[in-house]
Formats: structure tokens, sequence, C-alpha cells
């Protein structure tokens, strides 16, 4: 069986992603189905991103002349570090526009032991 290109497993991916958002008003859908293609892109982007890291780490050595070298942060450890911040922040926004009842069912649990915590 062929390996799927990349653009095939992005489309089963924004596929997976409409399913989640399927109930969703159809005037609601046409601001949140661009925010869940950029979700799925993201995602690859993400995995190319940590593929490099496991390969070269997040530490890179530089040299600035002949006589200022040291380590810093890799540009890739960076680029990740964006990426995936802005990934959770799509990530809450999509969550946001879910109907109550559909968010209550994905729910990670944080919202009710907090709430546990604040009445405790």
């Amino acid at each position: 069986m062929p390996k799927k290109s990349r653009e095939t497993l992005i489309k089963e991916r924004i596929e997976e992603l409409n399913t989640s958002f399927a109930d969703m008003a159809a005037e609601k859908m046409k601001v949140v189905h661009p925010m869940l293609v950029r979700l799925a892109k993201m995602e690859f982007y993400l995995k190319d991103l940590e593929k490099q890291i496991d390969d070269t780490g997040f530490v890179e050595i530089y040299t600035n002349g002949p006589n200022q070298s040291g380590t810093r942060e890799s540009i890739v450890s960076r680029s990740y570090s964006t990426v995936i911040k802005n990934y959770n922040s799509l990530v809450r926004t999509l969550l946001t526009q879910m109907p109550e009842e559909e968010r209550k069912e994905i729910s990670d649990g944080l919202d009710e032991f907090l709430q546990r915590r604040d009445d405790g």
C-alpha cells in the first residue's frame, strides 16, 4: 500500500476536525472552518519541528566572529515554542465555539478539579 501524501493526511485531518464541529450552525462554521484548516496544518508543522528537535536537540552552537562563540536555544526550538503556543491558543478558541454540551463532553477534567478546589 503506497504511503499517503502530506496533503492527503492534512485533508483527512481536516475532515476529522470538521466532524467534531459538524453540529455547528452553518454561518458560524464559515468562520470556524478556516481555523480548522490552520489547526490541521499546524499539527503537521509541529511534527516536523519535533523531528528536527529529536535529531538536533534544543541547543545549537553559534559563532560571532573570532572571539565570540557559545551555545543558545536553537532556532527550531524557538519556532516550536511559538507554533505550540499558537496551536494551543487556536484549540482553546475553537473549543469555545462548540456548543456547551459538547464542550462538557470533551472536558479534560481541569475545570471540575479547579471548581472542587475552590469549593473545598
